[in-house]
């Protein structure tokens, strides 16, 4: 089995990590998945969020694949990638508690002469100054010189990655991909930091090193932070300019290892996409999801599955030049040239199946109401025969955690679409009236849910994915096919009725969705 590293730096890169989670929820991500991501600032509130969703679908993942309990099927595409973090936790910080700034970090004055004088010549007073727990507002400068210092292996969250080496030198192959921003601070001078320094330590033919590097796709007005240095989205672009210069050095001039990277994406947006006032870090510093993150992911999913692609230094991710985005211009992971899109199926597939199962499912299922409903042939073939047990603890937990996980994928889809959404390109990938926002983006940068989704959803759910095949099953085909349905084999209590669930909730091929008994 091949090892898979995700690694997300700065708030681009948790963001990315957040769509690659959603993706592996879908059954697009590898069997098994190794993700963390770097930041200075531990409080940030794109990190935050993202590691909220980490732990969701790790407890969500471990109650539906519980032998003996609740379990999928070995096949079930839902929740198949077992993703695992470094013993010390899922982000890492290069700025080591108590220390406030470079001067604290590099021991600025116990500092010989010569290098004193060099150090004051690089950094001025103030970046040397610079408070870095909020991270390096987008100094790539100092952010380089930070991390370069730190990552080792051993330390406790590296040394995972580190220790891949020993996979590779048992002929096993070991795919790393970074995530992160070309114009920001952390994830501007991390990424090809880290790429070089895994590159030295992890230097075999079975290690390959990818990633996808973001351009500028997003503006904000001027933070209203106090603060002598502050991060500017109007310098964005000329930021960018010259780190992209760099990046051509590193492609074109190997080190003595070879080449950082195997494959570089390159990704962005026609656009700036308008963000309301940013923060200089901490929890509210929160953006909304937007679809060129869900591009970063899509690379980093394309390449779990394929490894890297021969003689392609850089590559584009491109979309066709129309006032509409549509699954078509989603990048397919595994899809042949010509197929109908993978990407389109289970991110259309698993947007079906939430709304079913927390518009119906879900709340039929709580403890205290199952019991009604003991007589129907869904009921007994799907929950009784597999030994469900809906008045236990365990059972009740993974219908908790399931019915929690599809909020969260719903709010994450609505608002990706709306905030990516401006009026030179309407994104149309489902009708997000029938799940239903108001307002703007919350505290956490995701759009609040409508009460009331079963009475929205019902007469538009067979067309709710957009451009959805013909057949695809609407609430009430979906209940007549679950009443003559059998347990999937190998599924077992809860999971049975949910995977089961699942498939009548893909997008149809025109013939019925019963599974053959």
């Amino acid at each position: 089995m091949t090892k898979c590293y995700f690694i997300g730096v700065g708030g681009t890169g948790a963001r990315c990590g957040e769509a690659m989670l959603h993706l592996c929820a879908a059954g697009l991500g590898p069997e098994e998945l190794w993700m963390g991501f770097v930041d200075p600032d531990s409080s940030n509130g794109n990190l935050e969020r993202t590691k909220d969703l980490l732990k969701l679908y790790q407890v969500t993942r471990a109650t539906l694949r519980n032998p003996g309990n609740s379990q999928l099927s070995p096949k079930a595409p839902l929740f198949r990638t077992s993703v695992q973090t470094a013993v010390s936790g899922a982000s890492w910080s290069q700025v080591p508690a108590g220390i406030t700034s470079m001067r604290d970090l590099f021991h600025h004055s116990r500092m010989e002469d010569d290098g004193r004088d060099l150090f004051d010549a690089l950094y001025l007073r103030e970046e040397q100054e610079m408070d870095l727990s909020h991270g390096f507002r987008a100094r790539p400068a100092i952010g380089a010189a930070v991390i370069g210092a730190r990552v080792e292996s051993d330390d406790e969250f590296w040394q995972d990655v580190f220790a891949a080496q020993q996979d590779a030198n048992q002929n096993r192959d070991v795919r790393i991909f970074l995530v992160g921003s070309v114009f920001g601070g952390t994830g501007a001078s991390g990424f090809p930091v880290i790429a070089r320094r895994l590159r030295e330590a992890l230097n075999s033919p079975r290690v390959t090193i990818s990633g996808a590097l973001a351009l500028p796709y997003f503006s904000y007005a001027p933070p209203t932070d106090s603060g002598a240095i502050i991060a500017h989205s109007g310098a964005f672009i000329h930021q960018s300019r010259g780190a992209l210069e760099h990046y051509q050095d590193l492609l074109s001039k190997p080190g003595p290892a070879g080449p950082a990277f195997d494959n570089l994406f390159m990704f962005g947006w026609p656009r700036l996409l308008p963000l309301p006032a940013s923060r200089t870090g901490g929890r509210a510093q929160c953006n909304p999801p937007l679809l060129p993150e869900l591009y970063g992911a899509l690379a980093a999913a394309g390449f779990f599955h394929g490894g890297a692609i021969p003689n392609a230094k850089v590559l584009h991710i491109a979309r066709n030049a129309a006032p509409t985005l549509t699954w078509d211009d989603l990048p397919a992971i595994a899809s042949p040239p010509g197929a109908s899109s993978d990407v389109k199926a289970a991110l259309g597939g698993l947007l079906r199946f939430a709304v079913a199962f927390r518009a119906i499912y879900a709340p039929l299922l709580d403890r205290s109401v199952h019991w009604r409903y003991e007589r129907h042939s869904w009921y007994r073939r799907l929950l009784a025969d597999t030994h469900a047990q809906l008045d236990g603890d365990s059972a009740q937990l993974a219908r908790t955690k399931l019915d929690s996980y599809c909020h969260a994928f719903l709010r994450w889809m609505v608002t990706l679409v709306r905030c990516s959404s401006h009026d030179g390109l309407a994104v149309d990938l489902f009708n997000d009236n029938a799940v239903g926002a108001d307002g703007v983006p919350d505290e956490r940068g995701l759009l609040a849910l409508q009460d009331e989704l079963f009475g929205r959803a019902k007469p538009v759910f067979a067309d709710l994915v957009t451009d959805s095949v013909p057949g695809t099953a609407s609430f009430d085909r979906i209940l007549d096919n679950l009443n003559a349905a059998v347990p999937p084999a190998g599924s077992e209590g809860l999971s049975a009725f949910v995977e089961a669930l699942f498939d009548q909730c893909r997008l149809g091929d025109g013939k019925p969705l019963i599974r053959p008994t």
